[in-house]
C-alpha cells in the first residue's frame, strides 16, 4: 500500500470514528441520560418566531399597502416559512416512543440532519435580522415623516 492510499484509509477511519462517536453520544443522550432533545431550546425559539410571524402576516393583510408594508410582508412570510420548516425538521429528530429502536432512529436522524438544521437556523437568523432592520427603518421613516417634522 502506497503512502497516498494509507493516508486515504486513515482519513476514512477517522471520519468513521467521528460519525460513530457522534451517533453513540446522541443515542446515550436520548435513551440513557433522559435528556431533552438536543434542539429543545432552538425549537422553543423557533416556535415563538413562527407564532409571531403568523400574527404579523395576519396584521399585514389590508388592501392598501405601501411599498414598505409589502417588503415587510414578504420578509414575514419568509420567516414564517423558515420557522415552520425548521420546526418540522426538529420534530423529526425526536423519538416516537422511548423504545431503543426508536431512539436509534432518532439519533440517526439527529446526526444526519444536523447540517440541514444548522443551515435552516442560519437562514432564519438572517431573515430575523432583515425583518428587524426593515421594521426599524420603517419606524424611522414613519417617525420622520410625521406631523412633528
Amino acid at each position: 500500500m502506497g503512502p497516498a492510499s494509507a493516508i486515504g484509509v486513515a482519513s476514512s477511519a477517522i471520519t468513521f470514528l467521528e460519525i460513530s462517536y457522534k451517533f453513540a453520544r446522541t443515542v446515550y443522550n436520548i435513551y440513557d441520560d433522559n435528556k431533552p432533545s438536543a434542539y429543545e431550546q432552538l425549537a422553543t425559539v423557533t416556535q415563538e418566531m413562527e407564532t409571531l410571524s403568523a400574527k404579523m402576516v395576519d396584521q399585514l393583510q389590508p388592501p392598501s399597502q405601501s411599498l414598505e408594508d409589502l417588503t415587510l410582508a414578504t420578509l414575514v412570510k419568509q420567516c414564517y416559512h423558515l420557522s415552520s420548516t425548521l420546526l418540522l425538521k426538529i420534530k423529526k429528530t425526536n423519538p416516537e416512543h422511548p423504545k431503543f429502536r426508536d431512539v436509534i432512529r432518532a439519533a440517526a436522524r439527529t446526526v444526519f440532519k444536523a447540517e440541514e438544521i444548522r443551515r435552516l437556523q442560519h437562514n432564519l437568523e438572517n431573515c430575523r435580522s432583515q425583518l428587524h432592520l426593515q421594521m426599524h427603518l420603517s419606524h424611522r421613516y414613519v417617525s420622520r415623516s410625521g406631523p412633528d417634522s
